[in-house]
C-alpha cells in the first residue's frame, strides 16, 4: 500500500511538474501574442482613416468622373501603343 502510495505522489509530481512547464510556456506565449495584438491594432487604426477617406471619395464620384477616367487610362494606353510602334519602326530603319 505504501508502495502504491509512493507510486502516485511520484506520478503527481511529475505530472505537476509538466502543468508548471506548460504553464510557463503559455505564459512566454501570451506575451508575444500581445505584442503581436499591439502591432495589429496599431495597423489597423493607422489604416482605418486612409479606409475612410477612399471610401468617402468613391462616394463623390459620379458616372460622368469614371468615363473620364477610362477615357484618359485608353488615351494613354494608344499613346504608348502608337510610342512603341515608331520606336520599332524607328530602329527597323537604323
Amino acid at each position: 500500500m505504501l508502495q502504491d502510495i509512493s507510486s502516485g505522489t511520484e506520478e503527481a509530481t511529475t505530472k505537476k511538474k509538466l502543468a508548471e512547464a506548460k504553464g510557463a510556456e503559455m505564459g512566454e506565449q501570451s506575451k508575444v501574442i500581445a505584442v503581436e495584438k499591439k502591432d495589429a491594432e496599431d495597423a489597423l487604426a493607422e489604416a482605418l482613416p486612409a479606409l475612410e477617406a477612399a471610401r468617402l471619395a468613391l462616394d463623390d464620384l459620379d458616372k460622368s468622373d469614371v468615363t473620364e477616367i477610362r477615357f484618359v487610362i485608353q488615351a494613354a494606353n494608344h499613346q504608348l501603343i502608337a510610342e512603341e510602334r515608331v520606336e520599332k519602326n524607328w530602329f527597323e530603319r537604323r
